[in-house]
Formats: C-alpha cells, sequence, structure tokens
C-alpha cells in the first residue's frame, strides 16, 4: 500500500528543537511496521498552525496522494486540522489514516467519527485561545504584576484559577458527556487527542472527575438560584 507521510508542528521553535516533530515521526514508523506492503511515497513537514486552511505542505502532500493513489498518512487528527470545513474537503479528496486512530475503516461510520473528532478538535483550540486572550487582558486592565507576590495577590490568583476552572467545566462537560462513553475511555479518548487537563497535564480519571463533578455543582447551584 502506498503512503505520503504528512507531519505538523506549529512554531519554527518546536520545528528547529524536533519538539513533537519526533514523536510523530515514531508513532508514523510504529505504525508502517505493521503493514507489510507499506511503500513510503513522499514526506512533507509543515510548520503552521492547524486552524489554517490554505496550507503549502499539506496541499503537497494531498496533490502527490492523489497522483499516485496513495493515502494520506497522519500521526494524530489534530496535525491535519483543528478545523471542521478543512478537515471534511480533505475527507472527499483523499484517503487518510490517522496512526492513533488505527482500527477506524474507510466507510460512513468512520466518516462520522471522523468529523465530529474533528469537530471537537477545533472547539478546544478555540476555547484555549479564548481563555488565554481574556486572561492576559484582564489582567493587563487590572495593572496586576507577573507572578504572585504576597498574601493579597495569592488570594486573587487563587480566586482566579477558580474561575478558570468553573469557566473550564462549564464548557467541557456538555461536550464530554455527548461522547456517550465511560470516564475510563474518555480519558483515554482526551489524551489521544492531545487535549490538556485544567492543569496543562494529561488527564487523570480523578482530573475528568474533578471536572464533572465540579459542572454538576455549578448546574446545581444555578438552579437552586433560579427558584
Amino acid at each position: 500500500m502506498k503512503y505520503v507521510l504528512y507531519y505538523r508542528v506549529s512554531t519554527n521553535k518546536q520545528g528547529v528543537s524536533g519538539l513533537g516533530l519526533e514523536a510523530q515521526e515514531q508513532q508514523v514508523q510504529m505504525y508502517l511496521q505493521s503493514k507489510s506492503d507499506a511503500v513510503i511515497v513522499g514526506t512533507f513537514t509543515e510548520i503552521d498552525s492547524g486552524r489554517k486552511v490554505n496550507r503549502v505542505e499539506l496541499n503537497n502532500a494531498v496533490a502527490l496522494a492523489k497522483k499516485n493513489k496513495a493515502t494520506l498518512l497522519v500521526a494524530k487528527l489534530d496535525r491535519i486540522a483543528r478545523n471542521v470545513r478543512l478537515f471534511l474537503e480533505l475527507l472527499d479528496t483523499v484517503n487518510i489514516e490517522f496512526t492513533d486512530l488505527p482500527n477506524l475503516g474507510n466507510g460512513t461510520d468512520a466518516r462520522l467519527v471522523l468529523t465530529q473528532l474533528s469537530a471537537f478538535a477545533e472547539w478546544e483550540a478555540s476555547k484555549i485561545s479564548e481563555r488565554t486572550k481574556s486572561a492576559l487582558q484582564a489582567k493587563k486592565a487590572r495593572g496586576e504584576p507577573m507572578g504572585v507576590m504576597g498574601h493579597e495577590n495569592i488570594k486573587a490568583t487563587n480566586g482566579k484559577r477558580k474561575e478558570q476552572a468553573d469557566t473550564f467545566a462549564k464548557e467541557m462537560a456538555p461536550m464530554l458527556l455527548s461522547l456517550n462513553m465511560s470516564q475510563r475511555a474518555m480519558v483515554d479518548y482526551l489524551n489521544k487527542m492531545n487535549i490538556k487537563s485544567p492543569n496543562n497535564k494529561e488527564w487523570r480519571l480523578n482530573s475528568l472527575q474533578n471536572v464533572l463533578k465540579r459542572a454538576k455543582k455549578l448546574t446545581e447551584s444555578k438552579a437552586k438560584h433560579a427558584i
């Protein structure tokens, strides 16, 4: 089977240092080792945002795959796109395989699953961007110094963290519950999609339960005040 390999990192720093890129390459090579008839037609590496629609190396990789009737092979879905429209166009253009979803076929069910995952990746990226910008703007408007200094700043920082945790829980809970998975399956899914937990680390069962518990508490509190 013919493959065109596509790798993507978000920044020049990652591209130069190999951070992120090396992990993708290892994942792809492990996947190819399980394919006795694999033939690599070409390899493309992009340094650009996953939310950007027009990417030079991705376009080149797709064109080569189409020309050689090859499959586009990618380490993870979010390496292709955090943009649903682009992702749907790609599914209509070329056959794509993801090393972290080895058992996913190419039928209608696969398309539905991949579309949902892409929508989740786009949603998660937009929320990260919104939270980061809002936090920086609010801090600048208050004239707060960088870092934590003194009792009052510690108190303010803790209050801000609670507010951010509440916001994170309210935003994530509906999406998590819509996945219709067990909690352990949700943890595996979030880590496979490279979606970070509230403390910017890998998800664990207790961190997922904390988010769901916090979201439930906020919902109950809102209902109580509405009475």
